[in-house]
């Protein structure tokens, strides 16, 4: 013949129950969450990996000399950008003139540089 239960062991008896079947829910909703973490950091992992492989390897930057050059001569000096600018006013009072190579040789002891356009048109600018 089975036991008779107890009230206090009918209360406690239900308590498990309760108890096991929060742990369930528990379990369950935890198991959920534990997969949607998993499926957003499976994500997250994904779109990382996609923006390294897109992203480009950065280039060097290299900080640019400014570099200027001078020539001087019996105590007079004058900058080759002057010089550069000169002859770039002079080709272009000659409209006619499209210049594709430009040589220009620096004569102090004459006081001018003397240029060369496109192999075949030449003149000369004042130095000083």
């Amino acid at each position: 013949m089975p036991r008779k239960k107890t009230e206090g062991a009918a209360a406690v008896e239900e308590e498990v129950k309760a108890i096991r079947k929060t742990a369930k829910k528990a379990s369950t909703t935890a198991k959920k969450a534990a997969e949607e973490v998993a499926a957003a950091v499976s994500e997250t992992v994904v779109n990382v990996e996609e923006m390294a492989a897109a992203k480009k390897p950065a280039a060097r930057r290299t900080k640019k000399v400014q570099e200027e050059y001078f020539v001087e001569f019996n105590g007079s000096s004058v900058s080759m950008n002057t010089v550069q600018e000169r002859i770039a006013e002079a080709v272009k009072a000659e409209k006619s003139i499209k210049a594709e190579t430009v040589k220009v040789y620096v004569k102090p002891q004459d006081g001018k540089a003397y240029y060369v356009i496109n192999e075949d048109v030449t003149g000369s600018v004042d130095l000083f």
